[in-house]
């Protein structure tokens, strides 16, 4: 007796499954070497770049920041002073020109 195994188009639809799943690995290899050569790093320096970056933009913005808050002090404690130098002055002033007439 004759075994049925299918119509030809049967075959060639397996044929046409296993073409597209040996693109499909292939792709991914490609895909695969890609990313490898991306990341790849050619040397130590490359390496530490974009850490050391966001590092030194932090720093800068604390420095800033710190500026801000000295000067704020600064300023604060020149408006609490300014009256006693101003007192100062005139005494110091006044006791000078006293001495030299």
């Amino acid at each position: 007796m004759a075994h049925y195994k299918g119509a030809a188009s049967e075959a060639g639809r397996a044929i046409h499954l296993m073409k597209k799943r040996e693109k499909a690995q292939q792709e991914i290899e490609f895909r695969k070497k890609k990313i490898e050569e991306d990341l790849k790093i050619s040397n130590i320096e490359n390496k530490f770049a974009a850490h050391y970056d966001a590092v030194e933009q932090q720093l800068k913005v604390n420095i800033i920041l710190n500026n801000f808050r000295v000067s704020d002090t600064i300023n604060k404690y020149a408006v609490l002073l300014l009256p006693f130098l101003c007192v100062l002055i005139t005494w110091s002033t006044y006791f000078f020109s006293s001495r030299l007439v």
